[in-house]
């Protein structure tokens, strides 16, 4: 880089490396900043992912300046470091075989063509929402660790600010979706990685850039990290390391109730203004968990969907991007609308198997596995459903106290060591490691299958069931437990034999759920429906003794007229000025044709037969 800004130098393009920049010999942010301020385009050598430049990087972005990334595309690890972060695609990249000279020649080339061109900001705002002033940009991470997850937690349970983010680990949407969501927020706070974690190394690299965009954005920025994190040098002002998850809690609590939220307030703190002459400046998100407050006012109902609110299906399966995770979500509020049905969502944000598969490999036979998986799955929805039907019941005046239904209720989990306010993925993970620890000397099947049997409390399953049935059916008449988000532990270099019948038991245990629950009683009805990635969904028949009993739906969008009228009912919802008898989505902002093909047609085609894929073609 230095040979490359001497040459540019001398060229007559004034260029400065980070060495030029040292007073009293130390390279200070605020200098960096100054520095990129008065610039006009950032260069940014990313063939190591240096968290300082992607800091910089991210800033010089948010600060419109033209930024281009340098890599020695010569080095296998830069590609692959670049592969692995994936964030990138739509900044230009320079590829200078390690030479300073041919970099020079390629950043003049690059700067004197691109002159007229609007910078990358204005395109990857375009879409910007306005800033609502109680948001907190808080992605996750992609190892759901103890820390992380009570992170999580910590933010989503204050009620006075909007997380944005909150599910997504920075490892699937595209950065004009990332640089939105902080625009139009009032903070962010970015959780990384001992970089000897799975991924850790992308996420931090992502995190970094991230960061640097929210920085220069001028939001306020806070980043924590686990105490074996090394912080360089650009943001070590603005990173906590903490040693305990709570004492990380505690740091995050402090440093929210300093910021300035002013809830109501719809003032912007950004710089740039959009105006552009379109009828919609979006047809929203393509993430159903992002949209799901205005799901409502565009979902288009299937034959998938009217199957589960009937209750007459309990498997779904699609591929990613077809709309299962939307389907889950509308059937939940539709079903919610009525008082009488008690809604269960089961969504794990994240959970780890590695316990689990060790668990599995400890019993001798197959029936020992099975005995295992099958009563965890019991466990966990029964204990899910319960717990939903204590804190339903504490959120109204009388609580759990005027019914002996529900303290018999709350008992029996005290007894069976539960807790009430931890997540399925939490009970999960904690519930394997209870056994692992108690049966670390045990490999007889025999001992195993006691051990599990205590910690799960299979005795006192029967007594449960009836408790949950007698404590729900005075205030309900149906139950729904809707099951979504099971590819979280599906991944490259996964088990796929025991992640394949960890699932197949909770196709299996939810059927022993419902015959348990509903077990001489016609008081309350119970839909069940899970929902599974179809890829998933092939792989786990193969260990199935005979998956043609399990009879799944398939969620698909065969015809592109139907897959059209997404678009249309996001249009109409998502209109800046009212509509005239004249007026159409196709004609207003598409072409007739492509290639010969109507639009409608050629736009499906494209997509695969995928409503994520629709919505993400047309936001480009």
């Amino acid at each position: 880089m230095t040979t490359a800004a001497d040459e540019l130098s001398a060229y007559g393009m004034p260029a400065l490396t980070w060495q030029n920049m040292k007073p009293g010999g130390n390279v200070l942010i605020d200098t960096i900043t100054k520095s990129i301020d008065r610039s006009t385009t950032v260069i940014a050598e990313v063939s190591t992912m240096n968290r300082n430049v992607l800091f910089e990087a991210g800033y010089a972005l948010a600060k419109n300046k033209r930024l281009l990334f340098a890599m020695d595309e010569s080095l296998e690890s830069a590609r692959r470091l670049w592969e692995g972060v994936q964030l990138f695609s739509t900044i230009g990249r320079l590829d200078y075989h390690g030479n300073g000279n041919y970099l020079a020649q390629l950043i003049r080339d690059t700067v004197a063509s691109s002159a007229d061109e609007d910078t990358l900001l204005i395109g990857i705002l375009a879409e910007a929402k306005p800033q609502q002033m109680n948001a907190v940009f808080a992605p996750t991470v992609p190892v759901r660790f103890q820390a992380a997850d009570m992170l999580d937690k910590e933010l989503g349970n204050r009620g006075n600010i909007r997380v944005l983010a909150s599910g997504d680990d920075l490892g699937l949407a595209p950065l004009s979706y990332y640089a939105g969501e902080i625009s139009r927020s009032a903070a962010a706070i970015f959780h990384l990685m001992n970089a000897d974690r799975t991924r850790g190394t992308e996420h931090n690299a992502r995190s970094s850039f991230l960061a640097g965009f929210a920085y220069g954005w001028d939001l306020p920025v806070l980043m924590v990290a686990e105490s074996e994190y090394i912080s360089p040098l650009d943001y070590r002002d603005l990173l906590f390391n903490y040693s305990t998850a709570a004492q990380m809690v505690r740091h995050v609590d402090e440093w929210l109730s300093t910021l300035p939220l002013k809830p109501g307030s719809s003032r912007r703190l950004g710089r740039l203004t959009m105006d552009l002459d379109l009828p919609v400046s979006s047809f929203g998100q393509y993430v159903a968990e992002n949209e799901d407050s205005r799901l409502d006012d565009y979902f288009i109902q299937t034959s998938e969907f009217t199957s589960l609110v009937d209750g007459t299906a309990t498997v779904f399966v699609g591929r990613k991007g077809t709309g299962k995770t939307a389907t889950m979500l509308q059937a939940a509020a539709d079903l919610e609308k009525d008082r009488r049905n008690l809604v269960v969502k089961v969504k794990p944000t994240s959970y780890e198997l590695a316990g689990l598969v060790d668990l599995v490999g400890r019993f001798e036979l197959h029936a020992g596995s099975e005995y295992l998986l099958n009563n965890l799955w019991n466990f966990l929805l029964s204990t899910e459903v319960a717990c939903r039907v204590i804190g339903s019941a504490e959120t109204h005046a009388a609580g759990i106290g005027g019914s002996a239904e529900l303290i018999a209720l709350d008992h029996r989990l005290d007894r069976m060591g539960v807790d009430k306010t931890s997540d399925l993925a939490s009970r999960l993970e904690d519930t394997v490691s209870h056994i692992l620890e108690e049966s670390a000397t045990v490999h007889d099947d025999r001992e195993l299958k006691k051990i599990v049997g205590a910690a799960l409390s299979v005795h006192s399953f029967k007594d449960l069931h009836r408790e949950i049935r007698d404590a729900a059916s005075n205030n309900y008449e149906r139950i729904a437990v809707l099951v979504d988000n099971l590819d979280k532990a599906w991944e490259r270099g996964a088990n796929f034999e025991a992640t394949s019948r960890f699932l197949l038991a909770l196709l299996s245990a939810a059927g022993q759920f419902r015959k348990a629950l509903l077990r001489g009683s016609e008081d309350i009805a119970l839909t069940l429906g899970v929902f599974i990635r179809s890829d998933i969904y092939e792989v786990m028949t193969e260990y199935a003794r005979e998956p043609d009993k399990i009879g799944p739906l398939t969620v698909h969008w065969n015809d592109p007229y139907l897959l059209a009228r997404v678009l249309e009912e996001r249009y109409s919802t998502n209109r800046r000025r009212r509509k005239s008898a004249s007026d159409d989505m196709w004609s207003s902002i598409f072409p007739e044709e492509v290639n010969g093909l109507p639009e409608i047609i050629s736009c499906g085609g494209f997509c695969h037969d995928r409503a994520t894929s629709y919505i993400l073609a047309t936001r480009h």
